[in-house]
């Protein structure tokens, strides 16, 4: 015993070990990352060194919380310092090395800024504290899904991630931005507004392409989405490129093209849901980023104020991202409904044709019964009642009782196998669907006196067991409402088969009925006939009959192998 508990114990000590060494390595990683996006937004983002359009890294930051969990958040922490605290100049191989040979890395590699040092702790807690707010209250707080499945999800991520956890951020980094400096006090606003603009676009363009592309998609992509995908965004690339950059003309003359791109990202958000429309909002983003710190674009003036461009380029990524995410959030939701209204449909059709296979079983076991055992019992009373009279014999009131007991008797053995053969004709499935159906016509020909003219198909066909059963249904049903509604003089029954297609119908010269009244009828009869031949993948029309004027149409194909759909 205790060496199942000895060893038990060094399992779990192995276990622990093992998960604190992967999470030491993820953490490494991710601070590394962080780091890496922090300072290419930086060189991407040079339009203005006091007032940044967005924070990449605070999006990456957000993302790493709610994909792996809280605990990452000293990666936050760490990279955050590390963004503030190392130098402006870009970290090549060759400055690294000379830190690392002359062993003044501290002087080459850190910034030689005092403020970045008084303002590192209130940075470091403002970003921290700002993506663990949002990822705790999104991964535990409210039900969020990670691939923006619904409008619900696309909203609460915008009013937490967007919206409220930048406010912290904001509001530490002005708070301890004043104690350093009391002057900009006049100011805060424009210091609030600053930080909380800038990671509130970060957060909206950088979370949403992470998070949907972390997972595969839910249905599998044929080449031909993937090629459309390719092609929006490479068509978005170059459009943003010509509107946003020195490369054309456009860029150079500051036209107010700024939403010529916009019918692409509203295309990628209606084909591929927030997968789509996140990623071509960051190309786009990212492109207009770049062309502004170029000093092109229609968002920069010749004057040599850069605050409005800054916030006019903040407030169209805002509303670029918001566009998209909440159109591909909607275009998600649809596509999730339709896959599930279409899964319940399948079920359903799945539970009609189980419950409609159970109906026919029960209908042909109670045939069976009728035929079987109330045909002999109505035998075995017809034959007594015959006994009964030769033994009256000589009493004529006695002898005519038994002959009215006689052909009542007849009477209900006749009505009882009618009544089998309507449950299930045994010609169904003796001699096949043409002759039932010839079986049925003079059936009602004979029970209601209206001529029915039956014309047979040419040659033979495979029909399987259920599209019979289905055809000859529809027949029954079709001739019911033709004895009941239609006051019809002749009726005209066709059967053919051609191109693997059956196809039955029945023609009428009675009343008919205005064919709307066949789309919208509620009547059980024709939603029985049109559901009985859906289930076997056919169709169901209904019409007035062209041929004299007057009367109805029906005419039902189905294909000649169909099977219902088993469960």
């Amino acid at each position: 015993m205790r060496e199942v508990m000895k060893s038990s114990v060094c399992h779990g000590w192995k276990r622990t070990a093992a998960r604190l060494v992967r999470d030491g390595v993820l953490l490494v990683l991710f601070a590394v990352i962080y780091v890496a996006v922090g300072r290419f937004g930086r060189r991407l983002d040079s339009l203005a060194e006091h007032w940044r359009v967005f924070f990449p890294q605070s999006g990456v930051g957000l993302t790493i919380l709610l994909l792996f969990g809280l605990r990452f958040w000293p990666a936050i922490a760490i990279g955050s310092a590390f963004n503030l605290l190392l130098t402006r100049e870009p970290l090549t191989w060759s400055l690294i090395s000379e830190g690392l040979v002359q062993g003044s890395w501290r002087r080459i590699w850190l910034t030689d800024d005092p403020a970045a040092y008084l303002l590192a702790p209130a940075i470091v807690t403002a970003n921290t504290f700002s993506a663990l707010f949002a990822a705790a209250v999104l991964r535990y707080g409210v039900k969020f899904h990670r691939g923006f499945r619904s409008l619900n999800d696309a909203s609460r991520f915008l009013l937490y991630g967007v919206m409220l956890a930048p406010v912290i951020s904001a509001a530490i980094a002005t708070w301890r931005f004043i104690q350093i400096e009391p002057r900009a006090l006049m100011g805060w606003e424009s210091l609030f507004f600053r930080r909380w603009m800038g990671q509130a676009v970060s957060n909206a363009l950088i979370v949403p392409p992470l998070l949907t592309w972390s997972r595969l998609p839910e249905r599998k992509w044929s080449l031909l989405n993937l090629g459309e995908l390719v092609l929006i965004l490479g068509c978005l690339a170059a459009l943003a490129v010509l509107t946003f950059t020195r490369v054309s003309i456009i860029g150079l003359l500051n036209y107010p093209v700024s939403y010529l791109p916009f019918p692409l990202v509203l295309w990628a958000g209606l084909r591929f849901g927030v997968r789509g429309a996140s990623t071509a909002t960051l190309i786009l983003a990212g492109i207009a980023i770049y062309g502004s710190s170029q000093y092109a674009g229609p968002f920069v003036r010749e004057s040599g104020d850069l605050t409005a461009p800054v916030v006019l380029l903040q407030i169209y990524l805002f509303v670029l991202a918001l566009t998209g995410l909440l159109l591909g959030a909607v275009s998600n939701e649809r596509r999730h409904t339709m896959a599930a209204l279409a899964s319940s449909h399948g079920e359903m059709q799945r539970l009609a044709a189980a419950l409609q296979v159970a109906r026919e079983e029960e209908r042909a076991h109670l045939a069976r019964e009728l035929h079987d055992e109330l045909a002999q019992l109505f035998a075995g009373l017809k034959m007594a009642v015959h006994r009964l009279a030769r033994a009256a014999t000589g009493r004529q009131e006695l002898e005519q009782r038994c002959k009215e007991i006689s052909e009542l008797t007849d009477e209900a053995l006749e009505t009882m196998r009618r009544l089998a053969t309507e449950l299930r004709p045994g010609i169904l499935d003796d001699l096949g669907l043409a002759e039932a159906i010839e079986w049925q016509c003079q059936s009602f020909e004979k029970r209601y006196g209206v001529p029915v003219k039956y014309e047979k198909p040419l040659g033979q066909a495979e029909i399987s067991r259920d599209v019979s059963l289905a055809l000859f249904r529809v027949l029954q049903e079709a001739l019911t409402n033709v004895a009941k509604h239609a006051g019809a003089s002749q009726v005209i029954v066709r059967l053919s088969w051609q191109n693997r297609i059956c196809r039955l119908e029945v023609i009428d010269d009675g009343c008919g009925f205005e064919e709307k009244h066949s789309a919208q009828s509620r009547g059980l009869g024709i939603v029985g006939m049109r559901e009985r031949l859906r289930l076997l993948g056919g169709e169901l029309e209904i019409r007035r009959n062209m041929s004299v004027g007057k009367g109805t149409h029906l005419a039902a194909e189905v294909p000649l192998d169909a099977q219902l759909p088993r469960v």
